[in-house]
């Protein structure tokens, strides 16, 4: 996890020094224009503050875009949101709710100052995902290996992850290219989350079984072994832009 951390935030500075590099080497290259001239240019440039509207495989998110460089962009992302269910399978009820919360701040690198764009950034990872087991009448499971009858018992399984996690992905929009004030937008990455931590507790009749309870510290750690494809989380996002003038 730390590598994956150190390759993003290494990622983002070489993001903004190759572009730092770029402009300085076109600032040597080129003769100065006039001062009038220079100041129809940044004119025609625009604001360089752009908001965007998304909806992702995190929730619905807000933008906040600033132009560093003619290159780079500085992104502020917000994404949130709250998906509940539930089901009866097998005279169990499943009370299902993922609670969505990341808040982080991205490098996007567009390579000729056009669309396309390169991203990288650190996510304030808040996911978390409930599951509330009840049975609905006389029902059996087998827990950690072992049956056991569930009968006046709850089970409860909470599901998060590390609150550091790193972003890599590439994307179609420029929020503050000079332009149109409105444009489309399209993300493409990895959220690298770690492994997830689960916990599980029961309450009712097993609650307090001493040998209930060992074969639920067992069942935990199956299902976090199960769960360890989501440490690396695909992220797919589409949102509408303004730049401000």
């Amino acid at each position: 996890m730390q590598k994956v951390i150190l390759s993003a935030t290494l990622v983002s500075i070489f993001l903004i020094n190759s572009a730092y590099a770029e402009v300085h080497l076109s600032k040597n290259n080129h003769v100065v224009k006039s001062q009038t001239s220079s100041k129809a240019v940044v004119a025609n440039q625009g604001s360089k503050y752009a908001v965007a509207g998304k909806l992702s495989s995190l929730g619905a998110g807000l933008d906040v875009t600033y132009r560093l460089k003619p290159k780079v962009n500085l992104r502020f992302n917000l994404n949130g949101g709250s998906l509940k269910g539930d089901a009866d399978k097998d005279g169990i009820n499943y009370e299902v709710q993922a609670d969505l919360l990341t808040i982080g701040g991205l490098v996007d690198y567009h390579p000729r100052a056009g669309n396309f764009r390169l991203s990288a950034g650190l996510y304030n990872n808040k996911n978390e995902l409930n599951l509330r087991a009840t049975p609905t009448g006389n029902t059996s499971a087998t827990i950690g290996g072992t049956s056991y009858d569930l009968t006046g018992t709850s089970l409860n399984t909470d599901v998060d992850f590390k609150s550091i996690a790193p972003y890599l992905g590439l994307g179609w929009g420029n929020a503050v290219k000079p332009g149109s004030q409105w444009r489309f937008s399209f993300d493409a990455g990895v959220l690298f989350q770690s492994s997830p931590d689960v916990r599980m507790t029961a309450t009712g009749r097993l609650g307090s079984d001493t040998t209930f309870q060992t074969s639920l510290a067992e069942e935990e750690i199956k299902l976090s072994n199960d769960l360890n494809d989501f440490k690396a989380l695909p992220v797919i996002s589409l949102g509408v832009s303004y730049r401000f003038k």
